[in-house]
């Protein structure tokens, strides 16, 4: 037999497609796979049966389907492999069509066998027929089914009232994203221990937005691999902000015992480290959220067990956590450009900019942002009392070193106004009835402040955004313990509200009883 380039994915990449890249990143959230992560997706399918059915449902040039058959040809024992591909986009189809028609070519010269259908329709709308009410936790026995499903979907959001939202309602909350309804889809559409390996931002595993979407998902599925990128910007030629993991799942009721998980620093997949924590340290069943807790490494998993040994939540020890009330764009009536405020006419506006030292600083100069606002009995409902909170921001930047970043607000900081204006990137803290007491805001702020907790929230939260339904729910030290804590902080910074980061890790590390090796491996 002559010798054939069975290097599929090569071909495909090399294709000149760069402007179609460009305008699908723009317009449709696609984001194409690199032939590294596309041949290291296809490795991660274990092999069956003699005949394999695949789906690929957000095809773009190919490349994904070209790995598996690239792998497949690899073995020695004959298969055939009947492909359905989905692509709307009618710039890419042509690429597309033109990629799978020499991969067919190859086919004919080897021992194995490839038939394919190529779709122009919405793989949501031609597919969410087989997911509606009465089958929720199956496809239907009209429905297609396939052995293996590979994907990188589309990544943008829908609104609520979108059709295709309607149509995928049953996992919808919120704002939901495109790809949720991809990886929803086709856990349907999957045989009886099928397998699906999709590439996704890891937004999904966490947030209130995809609490209906996760628990419907595990319920269907069960994941067995993830791999996680430790750099946004590294994974794909495009820029992406948020987490990219890969996701290996087989459709199957029993759990694994273990789920093994890989990183590395970029889609080269270079200096990679492997970890296999039991199932229940990634997805616990008694966690009514279904949060998908990804440690990368043996300090994350002692991290994690700290943190679990805690018999408290943050909810269940009387804290509440809610967002900054003052949306700008819909509140410019109220803004005004003055830094003074006399806490009649005019009260403080907080930004996450004011947030310092993780203490507040304000004002703060220069900053080309409204710093107070006018207080009248409309705008009163946007307003909170000025009393003791701790300020956690919302977002953190691309890169940031940290995620969690909380300051302590004392009323005596800004004393002449019974009323503040906090901007809607700034979650606060706070207690119903009687408000937080100084030594509880301390103790709280220097815990989130901690590298300890924010190495457990990274597990948690793959995204820049910090939820306040994550925090709720997080597991915390005593109520005696958070006071005694916020004694022993008040203590050592009783002249001033800045606080050092060394010193609030050093203070929580020692008050926790933290194992030494684990201090030096975060201080």
């Amino acid at each position: 037999m002559k010798t054939i380039d069975t290097r599929f994915t090569d071909y495909v990449a090399m294709g000149d497609i760069s402007d179609v890249q460009k305008t699908a990143q723009k317009n449709k959230g696609q984001f194409f796979t690199p032939p590294s992560i596309a041949r290291f997706m296809a490795e991660q399918i274990t092999l069956h049966d003699p005949v394999i059915s695949l789906l690929d449902p957000g095809a773009g040039a190919g490349i994904l389907t070209a790995a598996v058959c690239e792998r497949l040809l690899a073995e020695e024992t004959p298969v055939h492999i009947h492909a359905h591909l989905f692509e709307n986009d009618p710039d890419i189809l042509p690429v597309l069509k033109e990629n799978m028609a020499y991969i067919k070519s190859v086919f004919q010269e080897t021992p194995h066998s490839l038939t394919l259908d190529i779709f122009s329709d919405d793989f949501i709308e031609t597919n969410a027929c087989f997911f509606d009410e009465q089958h929720l936790f199956g496809a239907t026995t009209r429905s297609p089914r396939y052995d293996v499903i590979i994907s990188n979907p589309p990544y943008f959001k829908l609104s609520k009232s979108d059709h295709l939202s309607y149509l995928m309602r049953q996992i919808v909350h919120g704002q939901p994203n495109i790809y949720m309804f991809f990886m929803a889809l086709s856990a349907a559409l999957l045989n009886e221990h099928g397998q699906m390996v999709f590439i996704t931002p890891r937004s999904y595993c966490s947030g209130l937005y995809f609490k209906r979407f996760r628990k419907w998902f595990l319920h269907q599925i069960r994941p067995v691999f993830f791999h996680l990128f430790e750099s946004r910007s590294k994974t794909f030629k495009q820029q992406v902000l948020q987490e990219t993991v890969i996701l290996k799942a087989i459709k199957q009721i029993e759990s694994p015992s273990h789920i093994t998980i890989s990183t590395s620093e970029d889609a080269e997949l270079q200096n990679g480290h492997t970890i296999h924590p039991a199932y229940e340290t990634v997805i616990q069943a008694t966690d009514d959220d279904s949060i998908i807790h990804l440690p990368s490494n043996e300090l994350d998993l002692e991290i994690v067990d700290i943190i679990r040994s805690w018999d408290e939540t943050f909810f269940n020890l009387g804290f509440r956590i809610s967002t900054g009330p003052v949306v700008s764009f819909r509140a410019t009536q109220y803004l005004t450009e003055k830094k003074s405020y006399d806490g009649i006419h005019r009260v403080p506006l907080l930004w996450m900019n004011h947030l310092q030292d993780f203490s507040v600083q304000f004002p703060v100069v220069p900053l080309k942002k409204p710093q107070t606002m006018l207080k009248t009995e409309a705008s009163s409902k946007l307003l909170i009392k000025n009393q003791y909170y701790v300020f956690v921001k919302r977002f953190s930047s691309k890169e940031q070193k940290r995620r969690l970043y909380a300051s302590y607000y004392s009323p005596r900081l800004l004393d002449h106004t019974d009323y503040l204006g906090l901007e809607n990137h700034v979650n606060y803290i706070w207690k119903p009835i009687q408000g937080l007491s100084q030594e509880e805001s301390l103790g709280i702020m220097a815990l989130l402040n901690s590298s300890l907790f924010d190495s457990y929230f990274r597990v948690m939260n793959g995204h820049t955004q910090v939820n306040a339904s994550e925090i709720l729910h997080m597991p915390f030290p005593s109520y005696e313990a958070i006071l005694e804590l916020g004694e022993t902080v008040k203590y050592q910074n009783c002249s001033h509200n800045k606080f050092d980061a060394t010193q609030i890790n050093t203070t929580v590390m020692s008050f926790l009883h933290i194992p030494q090796r684990i201090q030096d491996a975060l201080l």
